[in-house]
């Protein structure tokens, strides 16, 4: 009996978006240009409507509250890519091409010689299966290499 009131409250929920899909869509459309991100921003704000609903607690006026959703949906989507974009950061200069032990990514040798002590003292507090497969890794051994062998 409950599964079938949830399954109606779920059809009118669903209903009510459908009914209104065109709205929203349009909403998004003005806020994002790029459709597939569009189409993520209403698949976001279509999840965040049906999870306030299930809640059971009331909502006074619907369609306002589906509307206000899907905008701050958009404004949601517009924070993460300007996240995102400040976050781009190149961090090439501080990465070793070589990997791991191979080629010294840091001018001075015996500063490298301080870094790698203190990563092996780091992944020796880890665990012995850790300290085995770094080790490994300095020497040259790789997944490929063990299955070639």
């Amino acid at each position: 009996m409950r599964d079938e009131s949830c399954n109606r409250n779920l059809d009118k929920i669903t209903t009510l978006i459908k009914a209104h899909e065109k709205l929203f869509r349009k909403t998004i459309g003005g806020y994002i240009q790029n459709p597939h991100d569009a189409e993520d921003v209403f698949q976001e704000a279509t999840l965040k409507i049906l999870e306030r609903f299930r809640t059971g607690k009331p909502v006074e006026h619907p369609k306002a509250f589906m509307a206000q959703t899907v905008r701050n949906e958009c404004v949601n989507f517009h924070r993460r890519v300007e996240r995102d974009i400040n976050r781009d950061i190149d961090l090439s200069a501080f990465i070793s091409r070589g990997g791991f032990g191979g080629g010294v990514s840091i001018p001075d040798d015996q500063h490298q010689a301080v870094v790698v002590q203190e990563i092996l003292d780091v992944v020796a507090e880890m665990g012995s299966i850790y300290v085995e497969v770094t080790e490994l890794r300095i020497e040259g051994y790789t997944a490929l290499r063990f299955q070639s062998d």
